[in-house]
């Protein structure tokens, strides 16, 4: 928000700040009444018993979550492979790798999440910007807003490379394999 108020970034820029569902949200009230947030709670997953960072999101959650990466303008996550989804729909990456507020194991972890080995070859494309200041996440933000077709390239080869097929029709290709091992498997 300082950055919208010193003039940094767009006045009329709107933060969608949308919680990971396993996450606290009351670690985002702070948010709450601020004009340039708008709060996307994805709501809890439900009694079931998940382990930490593990989701079974419900439809209209999936819904909800891609209608948000379809309409937004960049798309900035914390070490997350929604930087993929956010990739389909070509939007500009952008990933925090600091924190400027701990010490220097703070700042080493910050930077470590996306050095996971799951997470090296969304790096390793290119289609992802790491800021290591908040000034530098400002400028990308930026960057994005006025450029969103650079680096797409580099996105195309992130999901390229991470995803076996990038037309949409993944579940069509599911549905047909399923009829077809019913049909070879049916009995008379």
């Amino acid at each position: 928000m300082a950055a919208i108020d010193r003039g940094d970034l767009p006045a009329d820029l709107r933060i969608v700040l949308r919680r990971h569902p396993t996450d606290n949200p009351g670690r985002w009230d702070r948010f709450e009444g601020v004009a340039a947030v708008a709060f996307d709670d994805p709501g809890a997953v439900g009694a079931q018993a998940v382990r930490p960072g593990q989701v079974d999101l419900g439809r209209d959650q999936i819904v909800g979550l891609c209608s948000s990466l379809a309409h937004t303008d960049v798309h900035v996550s914390v070490s997350s492979t929604m930087t993929l989804d956010g990739a389909f729909f070509d939007k500009p990456q952008l990933g925090p790798a600091y924190d400027r507020r701990g010490q220097a194991r703070h700042r080493r972890r910050a930077r470590d999440l996306y050095a996971r080995e799951h997470f090296l070859p969304i790096v390793a494309s290119g289609g992802l910007e790491l800021s290591a200041s908040p000034e530098e996440l400002v400028g990308q933000v930026r960057s994005g807003l006025a450029r969103p077709e650079r680096l797409q390239a580099e996105r195309r080869t992130m999901l390229e490379a991470l995803c076996t097929a990038t037309d949409g029709r993944a579940i069509e290709r599911v549905a047909d394999e399923v009829g077809r091992f019913v049909q070879e498997h049916a009995t008379a």
